[in-house]
C-alpha cells in the first residue's frame, strides 16, 4: 500500500506537520470516507484522497465485514498516533521542553508508522 507513505509525508514534511487542526480535518475527511460519507476526492484536488477511495471501494468489494471493521480501527489507531506526532511538533516549536516531547515522540512514534492499516489489509 504506497499510499500510506505518501500519505504519512502529509504529516512528516509538508503543510500538515505543525498544524494540529488542519491535520485533523484532513484526518477526519479519511473517516468521513470510510464511514460513507460524501467528501472531495477530485483526482487532481486530492489525489491521495482519490487514491484512498480506490483503496476502500477495493477492500469493500472483497473484504469481510470482520475486516472492514478491523482497517477502520487500524486506521483509526494510525491517525491517533499522527496526531500525537504533529501535536508533539507544533508543541516543541512554541515551547520545547525536551523531557516532555520526548516522551511524547515515544509515545505516538509507534502508532503513527502507517503499519496497522497495512497490517490487516494484508491478512
Amino acid at each position: 500500500m504506497s499510499w500510506v507513505f505518501c500519505f504519512d509525508d502529509m504529516f512528516d514534511d509538508d503543510g500538515l506537520a505543525e498544524a494540529p487542526e488542519a491535520a485533523r480535518q484532513e484526518l477526519d475527511v479519511y473517516l468521513a470516507l470510510v464511514a460513507g460519507e460524501t467528501v472531495d476526492t477530485d483526482p487532481h484536488q486530492h489525489p491521495l484522497r482519490h487514491m484512498f477511495t480506490s483503496i476502500w471501494q477495493r477492500i469493500l468489494e472483497t473484504a469481510s465485514i470482520d475486516l472492514q471493521k478491523r482497517f477502520i480501527g487500524a486506521l483509526r489507531h494510525y491517525f491517533e498516533g499522527i496526531i500525537l506526532q504533529v501535536d508533539n511538533r507544533f508543541r516543541s516549536s512554541q515551547c520545547p521542553r525536551l523531557d516532555q516531547t520526548l516522551d511524547m515522540y515515544l509515545k505516538g512514534r509507534a502508532h503513527s508508522i502507517g503499519l496497522y492499516p497495512c497490517q490487516v489489509v494484508l491478512q
